[in-house]
């Protein structure tokens, strides 16, 4: 966009040149004729109509800076993944919770036993004598059990370093959803600037045709006139070429910026968008600014990339405790209920129901499982250095992103003064101009290229504007300020 300006500007003036450079043919006694204006002032330089305003006028219910970042971060496939990376996380934590709850087993069962040789008589009923005691062998074997483990060593060294690592990985992965939200309204923010500053160069290239085709009018009037010679005319008739191209790319700058947006919006390419914004009012400024070195701290307290990864190395420690619990014996208590027929706890067997009842604990180790979780242990303290160190590469990172951005809004608060002294500059200039076209002592050139610093001015005002509502979003951005969703 700024290449085609500059070919625009010199497109411009170079046409001045060839017009200010006109002898009009001598009068007899060789007296000079003076100069007349050919035509009145084109169309675009009369009543001093503003393309730029023209082009960048507020349309009721029109498309928003706030718009877009909501449609953005309601459409985005980044945060929807995001988002499901959190529910997975909250899920982790509450299987994680569940897998300490004791151990309740229910199971019944049912057996037919097969007759076998065991050298006791045995009559038809499965009956067995021995002596004179008889006694049933029942064939049909019914049970009932209840059993219930209490995992005691888990609850008092595992439970609390368990949980604890599990929700710091939720918590990092909220602190990511929410870097994500941000990132994404951020991106459509400053995607709007940009087709806005897109529309408004597209303004001028079209005021800078017009210029340019009324400077043939008037060179061709010149010919016919004999005041001019051909090779004026074709030297404006180039620049008009050169005009229409770098407008056609000023164009195409505006669709491309018009359908990122789209993109980012999630809308059709093909949508067109109306302002909602209105740019060419002066952007509110507040005097009390903090300094530098507070904005610093207050991002780096505030960026939620840098709790995500505060919170990754909270679960890399939390996770080493865990671990660490491996290395003790297991203490288990435990507790059965069986209620069966025939039950085995009762001599002899009788073909009837009983219950029975049995409580225990138990002591285990497993020279393996303490083995391999002390590697394990290696690798998540390794984790945890890697997490730190990252962590630290993204604090100085955050502190250079905020530098830049509180330094580029400076830049742009300095230059709008200074921006908006040139356009009332620009204007009496203009409005001067007219005066004297008006009284005859300029010409049709004079006020073409008044007209050109008028819109130049405005032009580069509408930029300066832009450019801080565009450093303003980065550095809100860049300090983790909450307004980015707003």
């Amino acid at each position: 966009m700024f290449a085609s300006t500059v070919v625009l500007r010199l497109s411009l003036l170079a046409g001045a040149v060839g017009m200010q450079h006109v002898v009009a043919p001598p009068m007899e006694g060789g007296a000079t004729r003076p100069v007349q204006n050919l035509q009145p002032p084109p169309a675009s330089t009369r009543g001093g109509a503003d393309p730029i305003a023209e082009a960048l006028a507020v349309v009721p219910g029109g498309l928003t800076a706030d718009d877009a970042a909501r449609r953005a971060v309601e459409s985005g496939p980044t945060i929807a993944q995001a988002s499901a990376q959190l529910r997975a996380a909250v899920a982790q934590v509450d299987a994680l919770r569940k897998s300490f709850t004791p151990a309740l087993n229910l199971e019944a069962s049912y057996a037919r036993l097969s007759q076998v040789e065991s050298g006791i008589p045995i009559d038809d009923m499965a009956m067995a004598v021995v002596g004179d005691v008889s006694f049933d062998i029942p064939l049909n074997q019914y049970s009932l059990n209840a059993t219930l483990g209490l995992p005691v060593s888990d609850w008092l060294l595992r439970l609390i370093p368990s949980l604890s690592a599990g929700k710091a990985g939720s918590r990092a992965a909220e602190f990511q959803r929410d870097a994500e939200m941000r990132t994404v309204a951020t991106d459509a923010r400053v995607a709007y600037y940009g087709w806005l500053r897109a529309r408004a160069q597209v303004a001028v290239g079209e005021a800078s045709l017009a210029r340019s085709q009324a400077r043939l009018k008037d060179a061709q009037v010149g010919v016919r006139a004999g005041v001019m010679s051909p090779a004026d005319v074709m030297r404006i008739d180039a620049l008009v070429a050169r005009t229409e191209a770098s407008l056609e790319g000023a164009r195409a700058v505006e669709r491309v910026a018009q359908r990122t947006l789209a993109v980012l919006m999630g809308e059709d390419l093909e949508m067109d968008f109306q302002i909602g914004d209105d740019v060419m009012i002066p952007p509110e400024r507040d005097g009390a600014r903090e300094d530098l070195k507070a904005t610093v701290a207050r991002g780096l307290a505030d960026r939620p990339e840098l709790a995500a990864l505060g919170a990754n190395v909270e679960q890399a420690e939390a996770s080493i405790k865990a671990r660490r619990a491996e290395y003790y014996p297991r203490v288990a208590a435990f507790g059965e209920a069986v209620y069966a027929n025939p039950n085995r706890r009762f001599f002899p067997l009788a073909n009837e129901w009983n219950q029975s009842w049995a409580l225990g604990a138990s002591v285990s180790w497993s020279l393996d499982v303490a083995v391999v979780n002390s590697a394990r242990v290696e690798e998540l303290k390794a984790n945890r250095e890697r997490a730190s160190s990252t962590r630290e590469q993204l604090r100085r990172g955050v502190t250079l992103e905020i530098v830049n951005a509180y330094e580029t809004r400076a830049r742009a608060e300095a230059s709008l003064d200074a921006n908006e002294r040139g356009k009332a500059s620009a204007e009496e200039a203009y409005r001067v101009m007219s005066v004297r076209y008006a009284n005859g002592t300029a010409t049709t050139t004079d006020v073409i290229n008044s007209e050109f610093d008028r819109v130049d001015a405005a032009l580069a005002l509408v930029r300066n504007r832009l450019d801080l509502l565009e450093a303003q979003a980065r550095l809100e951005f860049a300090t983790g300020d909450t307004s980015v969703l707003d």
